[in-house]
């Protein structure tokens, strides 16, 4: 286990060479300098600089490894996976058996689109004392990673040895679909609708969408109720759930003590209203600003190069999980979806950047062509019919 240990994190030291420099492993670490000016909230941006300093007063105090850690946790959870993934990397030289570092270091790779240094970090993680479930999510996101690389064969073999994990088998349908093996999924569907969880996750109606759009009829009548989705969630928001656990109290106790609530998603939140998006769209830097945004911070990792959907929803269709309004859009990219299937960030991206992204969003949606709210291509819909052009001014 140790010797693998050391050949799997020599691997990875070859493989982020580019991105991460370090002194001789034998000498203490040096950590990166981080900036949090880009945070406007002063409360938030001191809360963190302080929390931050008084973690690496710790670390420099007792050279333990553990608490160089909880410094790499902390910088994970705000959305600095480089600077993370530095740390991680630089503990797991000294120390291969660190295992909340492979983890971490398994997320920022994820999360950086580092896909192949990402499933051999979550290789290592599932050599790990885990419990089946969390075996059986890092087994999904390895065959998400795969499939988002482009692989859907492969995927859907992964998918197959995880078919007890009612999210792979979510998608090993999905895949099976687009195969064209109606039948097969025909059968693995009556097996997913077993599952108790099954009946409330509105994936479960978007397969059956799915199934009449490529096949021309349902799987099985279901009835149409109120679902949420269930299974669409973010790795990193699952590591975030289990620091809670692992330090025995929430991250805002944690890490933000001092940070504001974060205010509700409404339809027209009153400190948008000195944003003029409509405007905005007139202006070609501002939406190729949005693009390079969407690109380099991977929100192409859950909607699709183009918007189309991927592991997320399709972005250029009429329907909406949370509002279709400019502000709506705004609002979810800020502070993410209470669900947990989209991250917020309020501290990953200046505020600009955020309103550029929405104004890119808003340029690939309005000139989509649809068909009852529908598009030709991409990913089914999902949630509710709200057209942005409605809110044209």
């Amino acid at each position: 286990m140790k010797v693998l240990s050391f050949i799997l994190a020599v691997i990875l030291m070859v493989e982020a060479a580019a991105l991460f420099t370090y002194k001789d492993v034998d000498e203490k670490i040096e950590l990166p300098k981080i900036s949090f000016d880009h945070i406007v909230d002063k409360g938030a941006r001191d809360t963190l600089a302080q929390l931050y300093q008084h973690a690496l007063k710790e670390y420099k105090k007792s050279n333990d490894l553990a608490k160089l850690v909880r410094v790499a946790d902390l910088l994970l959870c705000y959305g600095y996976n480089e600077e993370a993934a530095h740390i991680y990397y630089a503990i797991l030289s000294k120390d291969s058996e660190q295992e909340r570092a492979w983890q971490g270091l398994a997320l920022c790779y994820d999360s950086l689109g580092q896909f192949e240094n990402a499933i051999l970090a979550y290789t290592e993680v599932l050599k790990q004392n885990l419990q089946e479930s969390d075996l059986r999510e890092i087994k999904h996101r390895i065959a998400e990673v795969t499939q988002i690389q482009g692989r859907p064969s492969e995927a859907m073999q992964l998918y197959e040895q995880n078919i007890e994990h009612s999210p792979s088998r979510y998608r090993y349908i999905r895949l099976v679909l687009h195969a064209g093996d109606f039948n097969l999924a025909q059968k693995e569907f009556a097996l997913l609708l077993n599952d108790s969880e099954a009946h409330d996750a509105i994936e479960v109606q978007q397969l059956n969408d799915l199934s009449l759009r490529l096949h021309g009829k349902y799987m099985q009548e279901i009835a149409i109720n109120q679902r949420d989705s269930l299974w669409s969630y973010q790795p990193i928001d699952k590591f975030k759930r289990s620091l809670e656990s692992f330090y025995g109290m929430s991250l805002m106790e944690l890490f933000t003590p001092a940070l504001r609530e974060m205010p509700q998603i409404t339809e027209d939140p009153i400190f948008m209203n000195d944003i003029d998006f409509w405007g905005l769209l007139k202006k070609k830097d501002i939406i190729n600003s949005g693009k390079e945004v969407f690109e380099k911070h991977n929100c192409i990792i859950c909607h699709g190069k183009e918007g189309y959907g991927q592991v997320g929803p399709n972005l250029r269709d009429d329907f909406w999980l949370g509002f279709g309004s400019p502000g709506g859009i705004y609002d979810t990219i800020t502070y993410g979806r209470s669900n947990g299937t989209m991250p917020g960030h309020q501290f990953s991206l200046h505020p600009d950047q955020i309103r550029d992204v929405t104004v890119y969003i808003m340029d690939l949606n309005l000139k989509t062509e649809k068909y009852e709210g529908r598009t030709k291509q991409g990913k089914a819909h999902e949630g509710k019919l709200d057209p942005l052009s409605k809110y044209r001014k």
